[in-house]
């Protein structure tokens, strides 16, 4: 494809780019340290930022669902096993990458798999003359072929720095046999109006220099990542999570009203006389200053059980979205196996899609000029959670074989996420052992 017919893909193609590049934007933020600090800052405009400050600290369910995912997956082991012909050779198989750097592009693909539903390698020589395989950092968007969104014409990367007081960006496209680099821009969806440094890929002329896979997909087709899928209810959580804390903090304070003429006076024509002033240091509540033959109704106090019904719905929307298994015992039975299955289903297939992202990285850098790497190996990423999974169903068979009742090996296969076996079964199987410890009364002549 030429760079004219690219360009009109691109083109036709920017607006989904921007709201995408807002929204993962907005998840990076949300995940990160001073994600719910923005969130607030967004929900409660004009709110005094001292009421804010002390009111804000909430859990960051977002942060702590990613962190698990990532625990899963770092924790994991990563194999490499050769497929080529022949003999494997003594050097150049994937350990030469992985060994050292291994743990980190896996916790680097699965951040970004969560945040935007896609993530990619890219294996270079550095201008010294160095190797490098490296997780691609920043926005990407895939420029599929027309009409088909499994064929990928070209990659776009965007990644900012500051420069001075401002902003600036860079852009790159990578496409087969090129990359194509658009350096210091002001407003990254302009770049293909300026000039471009270009670097041939000639190690890969009918494919995409880079490993890049798509985790996650909205209705539309275009990538999305769970986190972006749990944003909506995350924001409702700290919304509802914040409001509760501003009421109990409001409700701490004993609501005080002063009747004097003469105070109501200085109110009015000296509003920062010391005495008003020193009548408001009370607390975050503000003292009711009136004339003495005022008169002053109260009105009723917030239901507090709304508030938390809102903010319990809100936290399990977030939990559901990132396929979270419940810590905290809310859930039990069925509704626990069917999360934790869904949680086990999500972590193999992240690690799956590194798995095969790497082993494409690995072809690639093989076949780089000079390269240190042979070609033929195929990498796998076998989460530790998915392995003791298998291990702990493994050992429940074998106490089952050695007389573990039927019932609680069906309760304990549940718990780990078999979602086939349901609250039927388990009852069945208690039924049946029930009746088989009943004693027969002997017959009597």
């Amino acid at each position: 494809m030429d760079t004219a017919q690219l360009n009109a893909l691109i083109a036709g193609q920017m607006t989904d780019m921007a709201a995408a590049w807002t929204m993962e934007t907005s998840a990076r933020a949300a995940i990160s340290g001073k994600g719910v600090d923005r969130i607030v800052n967004d929900l409660f405009p004009g709110v005094d930022s001292k009421l804010l400050a002390s009111n804000r600290d909430i859990p960051n369910f977002l942060q702590q669902g990613t962190s698990r995912y990532v625990r899963a997956m770092t924790r994991g082991e990563l194999n490499w096993e050769y497929e080529g012909e022949g003999d494997p050779p003594d050097k150049g198989d994937p350990g030469t990458d992985l060994t050292a750097r291994g743990r980190n592009l896996v916790q680097d693909a699965t951040v970004d798999a969560l945040v935007s539903g896609k993530f990619a390698f890219w294996p270079h020589v550095r201008a010294d003359g160095k190797r490098r395989l490296t997780a691609l950092s920043g926005f990407l968007w895939p420029v599929y072929e027309s009409g088909d969104v499994n064929e990928i014409a070209a990659l776009v990367q965007v990644t900012s720095y500051r420069l001075g007081d401002k902003t600036v960006y860079d852009v790159r496209r990578y496409s087969p046999g090129l990359l194509e680099v658009f350096s210091a821009l002001d407003d990254w969806q302009k770049f293909m109006g300026t000039p471009a440094q270009v670097f041939e890929q000639r190690h890969a002329l009918d494919r995409l220099p880079v490993a890049f896979r798509i985790v996650g997909r909205d209705a539309d087709r275009e990538p999305e990542g769970i986190a972006q899928t749990a944003l909506p209810a995350y924001r409702r959580y700290v919304k509802f999570a914040v409001l509760l804390a501003f009421i109990a903090t409001r409700g701490g304070f004993e609501e005080r009203i002063v009747k004097s003429d003469y105070l109501s006076k200085l109110a009015t024509d000296n509003p920062r006389h010391p005495l008003v002033l020193d009548l408001k240091r009370v607390g975050v509540n503000m003292i009711r200053l009136m004339d003495a033959g005022a008169t002053y109704e109260r009105l009723d106090p917030v239901v507090l059980g709304e508030y938390r019904e809102q903010e319990t719905a809100a936290r399990s929307d977030v939990r559901d979205a990132m396929n979270m298994p419940d810590t905290g015992g809310d859930l039990s039975g069925e509704a626990l196996a069917e999360k934790r299955e869904a949680y086990t289903e999500s972590v193999e297939s992240i690690a799956g899609s590194v798995a095969d992202a790497l082993t494409e990285a690995h072809e690639l850098g093989a076949a780089l000029p000079g390269s240190d790497l042979r070609p033929g190996w195929r990498v796998t990423l076998d989460p530790r959670f998915t392995r003791d999974v298998a291990v702990e169903r493994k050992q429940l068979l074998e106490e089952y074989k050695a007389g573990l009742p039927r019932s609680v090996w069906f309760s304990g296969l549940q718990s780990l996420g078999m979602s086939q076996i349901t609250q039927v079964h388990i009852d069945a199987a208690l039924a049946a052992e029930e009746a088989d410890t009943i004693p027969t009364p002997p017959n009597r002549p």
